[in-house]
């Protein structure tokens, strides 16, 4: 019996399938930092808004595809961590729970 033959089990599939996804997000957050390079290429303005316009299709193409793959629940993870106003909003939580921390410290 090869061992190509032997069949895998459903967590071994599941992880597979878990890391091709994963893998395809961070393909497809590449590819949107690659557009920060673009006004730096030798090509005319017409051949950069293709290219742009085309890394952008492929981009949002392969982070969808990902996400599909590794779930729900991931992407809404990913989601949360990059946006910009959580980072405010749990930042200044805890600056303020920091200040009333001290004005009660002064209080005693």
């Amino acid at each position: 019996m090869h061992t190509s033959e032997i069949p895998q089990s459903p967590s071994a599939e599941k992880k597979r399938w878990l890391w091709l996804g994963a893998t395809l997000i961070v393909l497809s957050t590449l590819l949107w930092v690659c557009l920060f390079a673009l006004p730096f290429l030798p090509v005319n303005a017409g051949a950069k808004v293709g290219i742009g316009v085309g890394l952008a299709v492929i981009a949002e193409i392969t982070f969808w595809i990902g996400g599909a793959l590794v779930g729900t629940r991931v992407i809404a993870r990913y989601r949360r961590f990059l946006n910009p106003r959580r980072w405010l909003k749990e930042r200044g939580g805890q600056i303020q729970l920091h200040e009333q921390k001290n004005m009660a410290n002064k209080k005693m």
